[in-house]
């Protein structure tokens, strides 16, 4: 059964020219058979929701992608999670959940994490309509 694939962004230091692009990212996920996944995963739910899990090392930031797709449902689940400081020692875990309907969409978001451009991600998020988590 499928859990979750971790793919790291930013630099690698043991294959720094090897780090995957947007677009490869996208191509993949749309080639992923998300259909017959999310149909095995429906019958037990014995694992976590089947994603991919974007790891963007420099920042501890993740966001996990996965595609609803059975029946007459298609969208993305998108869940973000950053470590940001709450204090002069302290660190909290902020973390945001939304749908996605439309493919262009997930490039922009895709796009925006690649960048680390997270304050945008978050508000991009809060204008699709987010879950938070504490």
């Amino acid at each position: 059964m499928y859990a979750y694939t971790s793919i790291k962004i930013g630099a690698h230091d043991d294959q720094p020219q090897s780090a995957p692009t947007v677009q490869a990212f996208l191509e993949v996920l749309e080639a992923t058979d998300w259909t017959s996944i999310m149909g095995r995963w429906l019958e037990t739910q014995e694992t976590p929701l089947p994603a991919y899990v974007l790891q963007h090392a420099k920042n501890s930031a993740t966001l996990s992608v996965s595609r609803i797709s059975h029946d007459d449902v298609d969208y993305y689940q998108l869940m973000f999670f950053q470590r940001v400081r709450a204090g002069l020692f302290k660190k909290k875990m902020v973390g945001l959940s939304t749908e996605l309907h439309a493919v262009g969409d997930m490039a922009d978001f895709a796009e925006c994490f690649w960048g680390g451009r997270f304050d945008e991600l978050q508000q991009r998020m809060h204008a699709k309509g987010v879950n938070t988590f504490a």
